[in-house]
């Protein structure tokens, strides 16, 4: 919800280099990024907090390599298509991809 603004900022902005470099283009890029993280940390605090109270200590360990895994295995597929598309004028493609993929874990975990 917080990156919706942004999203449509890329959208509607993709192929117009003067109103990408806009007062209200940099401030939505900053103030949606800057709301999006304080959801991110609200998350990461409530998940961490389940961990250590839902997860049996002998089990802790394989749990925390496991999710560790998934969340290093999307880092490096994050990184692959942003190396894919990597000129500036298909930076789209990476803000799609991620709004997508973003918008999709928040209708499953909801």
């Amino acid at each position: 919800l917080c990156l919706t603004p942004l999203f449509l900022a890329f959208i509607f902005l993709a192929g117009d280099w003067d109103a990408q470099h806009s007062l209200a283009f940099v401030v939505t890029i900053f103030a949606s990024t800057a709301t999006s993280r304080f959801g991110l940390w609200g998350f990461d605090l409530a998940q961490t907090q389940l961990m250590q109270e839902l997860v049996e200590h002998e089990f802790a360990g394989a749990v925390n390599g496991a999710q560790e895994t998934v969340v290093n295995t999307c880092f490096l597929v994050s990184y692959g298509y942003t190396m894919a598309f990597s000129d500036p004028r298909d930076f789209i493609w990476p803000v799609v991809f991620s709004y997508t993929a973003i918008f999709a874990a928040a209708v499953l975990f909801t």
